[in-house]
């Protein structure tokens, strides 16, 4: 059995009780031996908590591994010995989820009886159970577990007070032993009976007993050996309280021997088996004390803990230091209310074997008869084990998703409203032991902001060779300049990194008359060269922009440098017709579009031009120019078809005004076990308008003055369907919900630009332009952005 060990409020020695001392009077030989004598193990008289102190609020407490060091600077911290060996601190600051500090969670202390009144033991359940029904007593040994266990946590300044492993755990408190027995001879005994009795009130087995019903039982006492029958009476309580998912702890005992004391020898009995912990007592040094019991047959099922001079919670407020395994399982029960309240869903087994599991080895390799499964390491239990990712099977236990792939990068003209946030930041993974763990997956979205176009505008270098006979050609290739990029941090958001290309890879266009009046035209990495539309028709009037692809040409921008071909021809006088497909299937880290258009423009009455353009853009791993991975579905592919109408024409001789309107419908495809499903048909627009104005201060300058839509869904509805928590059996809880990724406000463009020739060839060009763009990418809460650039170009 257990008794109170050397250097535990006395400096005498606490002999055990023999088996069969109180047989005579019809109890079990289970007992606690009470020693008299003054001293507090070093502390001298009363040690009282601020009593005005209130429990930390949950919201304050650390919450992430690099805060660890707000818990273990903290006095009440360092007055807790044994709890920066078995990593507390570093356990406590990875809390992810759940509740802290145990909270919620029961601790049944099935002993002698504690000091419901000690400041430090604040959180004791206000009803206690007693045997026999006889009247409230304390006892050192109860209350010196009790703290271990669960001592709250408080904003006290008193720099003597100290926390247990679980401090907002609930303590309660089941006075196993009977006074009127301790009084007639002089010992702490337990009746077997009794402890019956509070192994089955503890399990909420016994009638009006619900009050007291714990989901952690701590026995810190036992017998080596005794009448066999006795025993199998506490073996069937165990029995019961197993099949009741109650969580056992139970000390190994402290005779030195090879083997646990009973019950603790129960551990590994059928029905029992990991439901049970023994726990034996570790030095600072991580060496089993010379006292404790060893792990022995039960060593599957074995953990060690602190439990050499340790500092606790003594009667009448005082503190003091205690050896033996009494004290080292209540360290395993506050740990298994810490697990137990930070992953809700979780079964008391999943506790048990996460516990179990994540121990830090001790002796030889692997489990062992003298260490069991090794240290009690809390940051190891509470910290993901293996990878962890989203379950898309029904349970915790079926394939996951790995997180770290997951990301969802919306391209132009969608966003991912308040509503759809609140939603994914309720997201549950699970690692390698089905544990849950929340993300905010909300995190993992972001939105591509659109670059006004400086990098088109300025940092660009273009040669063309011409020769008799051959067809026009032209190299262009985007200078990779760090002044560009500086330049453009100065007012922009986006990055220059966007406009890059490798120096192995050189854009290359060229585009020649054949027969018949028809042009062919072709691009490699140069993007869609359509010889129609209305930025051909615009480019013509030698307009200049910063920006305009997504108001002008927006289904063209979702390409990526691209390849392909086309023909244009006139079959009439007036009208030209142009061909082409265009598509990135070459680049290994863009996905693989393509871009099938059909263009015709006819010259109007009054000179106007009318532009219809019909396309085909087809995309796989990626939907209207956005990316997904992982959970949010790696295989996503869109199927676009839309409609352009433009029309440019004269309002004098030297001012054109021109306008345009774009309309998109996108189906796009489900990826198997993706979180985003079933989406509706999308529906997109962008529109614009502007003047064109020459001549203005100098022969052949010219002023461009447009105000516009860019690229816009108006409708995007998509099935969230979402882990959000998992039940005890394992089964995934999920979310659904219909979102819409259409933006909720609308970004206004407005743009002036100059163009100023040069030189007496006219070889020389200065370029300006500037923007105001209102509700930028068709974000709510951004402000206003204004930009301008100026270029000086020279042809040679």
């Amino acid at each position: 059995m257990i008794g109170i060990d050397e250097g535990y409020r006395t400096v005498r020695h606490c002999s055990v009780l023999p088996p069969g001392t109180s047989m005579a009077l019809g109890l079990a030989a289970l007992m606690l031996a009470s020693c008299s004598g003054s001293g507090g193990g070093g502390s001298s008289g009363s040690l009282q908590a601020n009593p005005s102190a209130s429990f930390l609020d949950p919201v304050s407490e650390p919450s992430s591994p690099a805060v660890a060091a707000d818990w273990s600077g903290s006095a009440e911290y360092a007055n807790s010995t044994g709890l920066a060996q078995l990593k507390a601190a570093e356990g406590y600051a990875r809390r992810a989820g759940g509740l802290p500090g145990g909270q919620g969670v029961r601790i049944a202390i099935i002993d002698s009886g504690m000091d419901v009144s000690h400041p430090d033991l604040g959180n004791v359940a206000t009803v206690s159970w007693t045997a026999g029904g006889e009247a409230l007593s304390s006892d050192d040994h109860a209350t010196f577990v009790a703290g271990i266990a669960g001592a709250s946590r408080t904003q006290s300044t008193n720099p003597n007070d100290m926390h247990g492993m679980a401090y907002r755990a609930t303590l309660v408190n089941f006075q196993a032993s009977r006074p009127s027995e301790t009084a007639r001879n002089g010992f702490v005994s337990f009746g077997t009976d009794d402890l019956v009795d509070a192994l089955r009130a503890a399990s909420g087995l016994s009638a009006g007993e619900l009050a007291v019903e714990s989901d952690i039982l701590n026995l810190s006492l036992g017998a080596s050996a005794g009448n066999d029958s006795v025993f199998a009476k506490l073996r069937t309580a165990m029995l019961a309280a197993a099949a009741e998912d109650k969580i056992m702890v139970l000390a190994a005992g402290n005779d030195g021997g090879n083997q646990p004391i009973y019950p603790a020898a129960y551990a590994d009995d059928a029905g029992i088996a990991g439901l049970a912990i023994v726990v034996g007592n570790l030095t600072s040094t991580d060496q089993a004390a010379a006292s404790s019991n060893l792990c022995g047959d039960t060593a599957d099922y074995c953990l060690f803990a602190p439990g050499t001079n340790v500092r606790s919670t003594l009667t009448g407020g005082a503190y003091g230091i205690g050896s033996g395994t009494s004290f080292a399982a209540p360290y395993v029960a506050g740990a298994a209310a810490v697990v137990k309240a930070a992953f809700p869903g979780v079964s008391s087994q999943d506790v048990v074997n996460r516990l179990l599991l994540t121990a830090a080895d001790l002796g030889a390799v692997g489990v062992d008869s003298t260490f069991g499964r090794g240290r009690l390491d809390l940051e190891a239990a509470m910290a993901p084990v293996g990878p962890v990712g989203f379950p898309i099977g029904a349970t915790v236990d079926g394939p996951v998703t790995p997180l770290a792939a997951t990301a969802l990068d919306l391209g132009p003209g969608l966003a991912m409203n308040d509503a759809a946030r609140e939603l994914l930041g309720r997201a549950m993974t699970v690692d390698g032991m089905g544990f849950p763990f929340p993300v905010d997956l909300a995190d993992g979205v972001s939105s591509k902001e659109r670059n006004p176009g400086l990098a088109a505008f300025v940092g660009r270098r273009s040669g063309s060779v011409t020769a008799a006979g051959l067809p026009h050609a032209r190299l262009a290739a985007i200078v990779q300049d760090d002044d560009v990029a500086g330049s453009e941090a100065a007012f922009l958001t986006t990055s220059f990194a966007q406009y890059e290309r490798s120096d192995e890879i050189v854009p290359f266009s060229f585009s020649a008359e054949v027969a018949g009046g028809a042009t062919i035209f072709a691009s490699l990495h140069g993007g869609n060269e359509a010889r129609l539309g209305l930025e051909e028709a615009l480019r013509g009037r030698q307009a200049t922009f910063l920006q305009h692809g997504e108001i002008l040409s927006p289904y063209d921008r979702l390409l990526s440098a691209s390849s392909g071909a086309g023909v244009s021809f006139n079959p009439a006088e007036g009208t030209d017709i142009a061909l082409s497909i265009f598509g990135s299937f070459d680049d290994e880290e863009e996905p693989e579009t393509s871009l099938q258009r059909f263009d015709i423009e006819q010259v109007l009455p009054r000179n106007v031009d009318l532009h219809l353009g019909l396309g085909l853009l087809q995309e796989e791993g990626a939907f209207l120019g956005s990316r997904a991975s992982g959970a949010f579905g790696d295989e996503t592919r869109a199927r676009s078809q839309f409609l352009t109408i433009s029309l440019v024409g004269p309002i004098a001789d030297d001012i054109d005004w021109f306008t345009t309107y774009t309309r998109g419908r996108s189906s796009i495809g489900d990826a198997d076990g993706a979180l985003l499903s079933n989406w509706s048909d999308a529906r997109s627009e962008a529109f614009g308008a502007g003047l064109v104005i020459r001549d203005l201060a100098a022969d052949d300058d010219g002023l461009t003055l447009m105000i516009g839509q860019p690229f816009r869904q108006e409708r995007a509805e998509v099935t969230v369907n979402l882990p959000v928590a998992r039940e005890q059996d394992g089964a995934v809880q999920t979310a659904t919900q219909r979102i819409d990724l259409a933006p909720e406000a609308r970004e206004i463009a407005a743009e002036i630009g100059y163009r100023l020739p040069l030189g007496q060839k006219g070889d020389q060009e200065v370029q300006t332009a500037g923007f105001l763009r209102f509700n930028p990418d068709h974000q709510k809460d951004r402000d206003p952005e204004a930009g301008i650039g100026l270029t000086y170009s020279l042809r040679f």
